[in-house]
């Protein structure tokens, strides 16, 4: 919404409205360094909205899909285990540590009824992770041939490994 200002209404100048900084300055009188401020706060602000795009995205499948197709025990035809909640808690409570530059996983339900976050690059880069209902994070990576596994309570070790996956 553009709020009409002040040096306008007195002919000083066309306002500026820097989108997603609330600030708006007149284009006749402001000293540049100010607008480039207000730029750098709106580019910040863009990289926030794309970041919680991707999580609200994921959190979205974390909590309505997951449960829709995988909430009943035999969902796959074989006997696999419903989605255990305590998995996507586990799931959703990583989502909100990842970090920016971990792209979007491609978000799965494993036999035994936990969650599974995949990222892939290319042929040979790839990380698995699948969230226990204990809190554990089991971790499979393989990176030019180079395969590699591990069993921890941090995300941090996982946020690693997958970001390995990109480098």
């Amino acid at each position: 919404m553009i709020v009409p200002i002040l040096t306008t209404a007195l002919g000083m100048g066309t306002p500026i409205v820097v989108p997603g900084t609330g600030m708006t300055f007149s284009s006749g009188g402001r000293d540049g360094a100010e607008i480039g401020e207000a730029i750098q706060a709106a580019e910040r602000n863009l990289q926030t909205t794309q970041t919680f795009g991707l999580r609200n995205r994921i959190l979205c499948i974390l909590r309505t899909e997951l449960q829709r197709k995988y909430g009943i025990d035999g969902w796959n035809g074989y006997g696999a285990k419903a989605v255990a909640v305590q998995s996507i808690r586990n799931a959703e409570a990583f989502v909100n540590v990842m970090p920016f530059e971990l792209r979007d996983p491609v978000v799965r339900v494993i036999p035994t009824g936990c969650v599974s976050f995949v990222w892939r690059q290319g042929k040979g880069r790839l990380c698995s992770v699948v969230f226990d209902t204990d809190g554990r994070f089991h971790c499979a990576s393989i990176i030019g041939g180079a395969e590699s596994a591990l069993t921890t309570n941090s995300p941090v070790e996982v946020i690693g490994k997958a970001l390995e996956v990109f480098a």
